[in-house]
């Protein structure tokens, strides 16, 4: 049942109003002005940037219609156009006049009329969608030499902050055949499709007894030289096939809201995700390469992006992800964003992100995820440490690096799989290998969301980086392997076996498990310094990360976003049981609701199935208070500074740390403790066994 209240009616109105857009009698007036984002910025070679046609209008969204003209320095320049996101040649359409723009979203859809892209579903929108006119030009001199590329998107009549709030808007070009041709398009079922249908008929036929006649072209995603083959349980589509041979060339226009200045840069984009792939709306990977022009953005594209080493925030981007939502693609599309933002303070690598609208050569593509994409080039930008020195591993295989460097891993795994982690200095050498903090955090999260697509239970969906040679001058140098975060939507409750009573710490911790998480987690889980460490971080991630006032506080943040904007994305790309039988907005907000709920659920739950999973007594609240307003303070391992009050559930015999942060030092006689047994205390920090309800007072 949908639960209705003030905020859903409100949402819905907005969402109502997105949804009509096509009729809306209010304009937004102004417009964007655009710079090539640093040396990122322009793709064309050795071609000067300021070498391109000159639009007498900036690429933007404006009241009503306009006459756009287009200049070029060179009176004897022959200016070519094109209005379909291609680029123009001198067969392009000749420019001698100025020509009038107008809104064309009550135009026939075109991209979002074809099908071929879903094999469960041929879904193509009832409604107009949308629409901008994108103009590109190019200038030929005499003598034959061709000028840059200019490029436009002009959105008219259109209620930008109606349809789309405040998130930042993507206009990408590129020729129709790169996405949508039988043979080369990256984003059709296509050629690819009826040979994995022929293979398929062939595989039933013989009863399963036949060898995989087909790998899918291209290097495998991890580079690792495998090549995916054909299952006969999921259909293969162009879209399936990974690698540099299916990267397609791409411009992207970044308009941001408030009127700054956006970027305009050439880049390669292929297909991105897994089971995903097969979704009417797909994810891209977008990627800088000098081949396109540059090896990056200069641009604060996710704002207050924080380096990982805490130094300032990122501003320079070599690929970036629009992710469709994954898993969650059909319901809010906030998982995956949301958990990352709520654990982002662990010593984890986790995505920051915010939501986008896209369109593609002029016609609304929907709403998507942009998010951080993890490579050598993230490491570099994140803590200064040369991208050519960076290893990493993800899902057993080199991700970024070469295969010279799988050793290294194998070395980590090996040690600590095949030794016994009870033994004080095995233990202090695994810890010169692997992160122990950034592995508990990690392990402690997947188990709190339920996450059935992991290192865990399927040995998915993981990834970890390291340095090839130590590097003692940036944070993180040390050789030691770490963990970063990624597509953590397959949990949470969005299908029945994720419930918020499911328990996996017991299949996490299954010593006859094969999955890299469980074999390194049971091993290590023989010494007590990590068992009570993975305790503590699943206490933690209850106590702190998903608090319920933070869940309760968060949320609200994702629904004013993705509550707007995913419900007229749904009307673009279904489902169409949700598109053409059910509210959309209603839908979404529900799913929202979902999420929420779930984790409040959860928060009760957890510490019983943590007493089960490891055998330990009921909890008890440790309580830590601040007499002092200036008195700040950290709890075990977690970087979120608190004030005042904490309320946390803990456990007899397992350790907890309060650490005081503060301008000013702090003495022993500072800290003031009932029930608890001191067994470390410092200037500025004290760590306890919690004998009962335990308040521990800052002063």
């Amino acid at each position: 049942m949908f639960k209705t209240d003030n905020y859903k009616n409100i949402i819905a109105v907005l969402c109502a109003l997105c949804i009509a857009i096509v009729s809306l009698l209010t304009y937004f007036n102004g417009d964007f002005s655009f710079v090539h984002a640093g040396r990122a910025a322009y793709s064309q070679g050795s071609v000067d940037r300021n070498d391109r046609p000159v639009f007498n209008v900036k690429s933007g969204f404006y009241a009503g219609p306009f006459e756009l003209t287009i200049s070029y320095p060179d009176p004897d320049a022959k200016i070519y156009c094109t209005f379909d996101g291609s680029i123009p040649t001198a067969d392009s359409e000749p420019y001698t006049e100025g020509f009038i723009l107008e809104n064309r979203s009550g135009y026939s859809n075109y991209l979002s009329a074809i099908t071929g892209v879903n094999p469960y579903e041929d879904y193509v929108p009832g409604v107009s969608v949308i629409k901008a006119t994108v103009v590109r030009a190019i200038a030929i001199l005499p003598g034959g030499r061709t000028s840059g590329v200019a490029s436009g998107t002009y959105f008219i009549g259109i209620d930008r902050t109606a349809a789309f709030g405040t998130a930042p808007v993507l206009s990408m070009y590129t020729d129709y055949d790169n996405l949508f041709s039988y043979d080369d398009g990256i984003y059709v079922l296509g050629r690819t499709y009826d040979e994995w249908l022929e293979w398929a008929a062939q595989y039933n036929a013989s009863e399963g007894n036949i060898e995989p006649a087909y790998a899918l072209s291209g290097e495998d995603y991890t580079n690792g030289g495998i090549d995916p083959v054909f299952n006969p349980d999921e259909p293969s589509g162009n879209y399936s096939n990974r690698g540099t041979e299916w990267e397609r060339p791409a411009t992207i226009e970044y308009m941001p809201y408030d009127g700054s200045e956006g970027f305009t840069t050439d880049l390669g984009m292929r297909i991105m995700g897994g089971g995903s792939r097969n979704n009417t709306q797909k994810s891209f990977r977008l990627k800088c390469r000098k081949k396109y022009g540059s090896k990056y953005i200069e641009y604060d594209m996710i704002p207050g992006n924080l380096r990982s080493d805490g130094t300032g925030e990122v501003t320079k981007y070599n690929s970036f992800v629009l992710r469709n939502g994954g898993n969650d693609c059909d319901y809010g599309k906030i998982r995956d964003p949301f958990i990352q933002k709520m654990v982002s303070s662990h010593d984890f690598e986790t995505q920051d992100s915010e939501p986008v609208v896209l369109f593609i050569d002029g016609e609304y593509w929907g709403c998507y995820t942009l998010c951080e994409d993890y490579s050598g080039h993230y490491i570099e930008y994140n803590y200064g440490i040369d991208d050519n020195n960076v290893i990493t591993v993800k899902n057993g295989r080199i991700d970024e690096g070469m295969e010279e460097d799988m050793p290294m891993f194998n070395e980590m795994m090996d040690f600590i799989t095949g030794n016994d982690m009870s033994d004080p200095g095995n233990y202090d050498r695994a810890s010169e290998m692997l992160d122990m903090e950034s592995f508990a955090g990690y392990c402690a999260l997947n188990i709190y969301i339920c996450n059935r697509d992991s290192i865990f239970l399927n040995d998915n969906n993981w990834e970890m980086w390291r340095v090839r040679r130590i590097d003692k001058q940036h944070a993180c140098g040390d050789g030691k392997w770490r963990m970063m975060c990624f597509d953590t939507d397959y949990s949470s409750g969005i299908y029945e076996d994720v419930g918020s009573d499911a328990d996996i710490i017991n299949v996490a911790c299954d010593i006859n498990s094969s999955s890299t998480g469980s074999r390194l987690l049971c091993s290590l889980l023989r010494n007590e310094e990590f068992r009570n460490l993975f305790i503590t971080e699943l206490c933690d991630m209850r106590n702190i990360d998903f608090e319920v006032n933070r869940v309760r506080n968060t949320i609200p943040e994702f629904r004013a976003e993705y509550g707007l904007l995913v419900p007229y994305s749904m009307l673009r790309f279904g489902p169409e049981a949700i598109a053409r039988f059910m509210d959309p907005v209603e839908y979404v907000n529900q799913s929202i609701d979902n999420v929420e709920e779930w984790f409040l659920e959860r928060y009760d739950i957890f510490p019983e199935q943590i007493m089960n999973g490891f055998g330990l007594s009921g909890p008890v609240n440790v309580t830590v208070l601040s007499d002092n307003e200036t008195s700040t303070f950290k709890i075990n391992n977690s970087n979120i500074i608190m004030s005042k009050e904490y309320h946390g559930l803990y456990f007899r015999g397992i350790p907890v740390t309060v650490t005081a942060v503060s301008d000013e030092g702090f003495t022993a006689d500072h800290w003031s403790i009932s029930n608890g047994t001191v067994i470390e205390q410092s200037s500025t920090s004290v760590t306890l066994l919690p004998d009962n309800d335990c308040v521990i007072s800052v002063k």
